[in-house]
């Protein structure tokens, strides 16, 4: 065999595996970098204001936290006259809902900007963090703040201390009922933002598990995700000691 032949066996080995590795194919594509305390503080961070915002009823300000497909068919006025309870199917469900009776709600072509009560008379509209209008809300505090491995997902984990009332129409008696309620607000992160992509609260009585604003996404797949979770008393210690 040519004395030169190995060598140059060898050097065109060497060229091919270079080209092999080096190809689009067998690059892994890079992996995110793990979520650190300063995305779950800017989390808590965003989640503290916009509860702050719900209560005072800062419709722009909360508004502007929905998701985008959220606002792709809910307008702000809509949304504030749902008192902010809309989800994806909202509209449908009040386009398709005859005028009857029960009708409650004006269907989106009926909305106006501003809200008026069964009489016809202008009314303020204040943000319902829950639904039932007979519950009061006196305190809240977070569990843990999760992030998705991804970052692309977080869900923040808390609890409200409520009073709710006995609706007096329904009852002779006046009885007001403290409990405590379980509550999970979801949020995407899209073109890096974070928006709202789901909130829940579960009911410490019966646990049973309540959707209240939604877009379109599987909440089965959101609870799949293993989060990495944050305490968030230690995100706040871990803040003060940085300021």
């Amino acid at each position: 065999m040519n004395r030169f032949a190995l060598p140059i066996l060898a050097l065109l080995c060497m060229l091919y595996a270079g080209f092999v590795a080096g190809s689009p194919e067998v690059i892994a594509s890079p992996q995110p970098a793990p979520p650190t305390v300063e995305d779950a503080r800017e989390v808590l961070k965003i989640e503290e204001q916009y509860f702050k915002d719900r209560t005072e009823s800062k419709w722009e300000a909360v508004y502007e936290r929905q998701h985008p497909k959220l606002k792709e068919i809910v307008t702000l006025e809509f949304f504030i006259n749902r008192y902010g309870l809309v989800g994806h199917d909202t509209p449908d469900m009040l386009e398709q809902r005859a005028r009857g009776p029960l009708y409650v709600m004006p269907p989106p072509s009926d909305v106006v900007t501003i809200p008026r009560d069964g009489l016809g008379f202008p009314t303020t509209r204040h943000y319902r963090i829950i639904a039932n209008p007979w519950v009061r809300i006196n305190n809240h505090h977070y569990d843990s703040i999760g992030i998705s491995p991804d970052g692309r997902w977080a869900r923040v984990d808390m609890k409200l201390d409520v009073t709710e009332k006995l609706p007096p129409h329904l009852f002779k008696v006046d009885m007001v009922i403290p409990h405590t309620r379980q509550r999970y607000e979801y949020w995407e992160k899209v073109d890096g933002k974070w928006v709202v992509a789901l909130s829940v609260h579960r009911l410490s009585i019966s646990g049973s598990k309540i959707p209240v604003i939604f877009i379109p996404e599987n909440i089965e797949e959101l609870d799949a995700i293993e989060w990495i979770e944050f305490d968030p008393k230690q995100l706040n210690a871990h803040e003060a000691e940085h300021e």
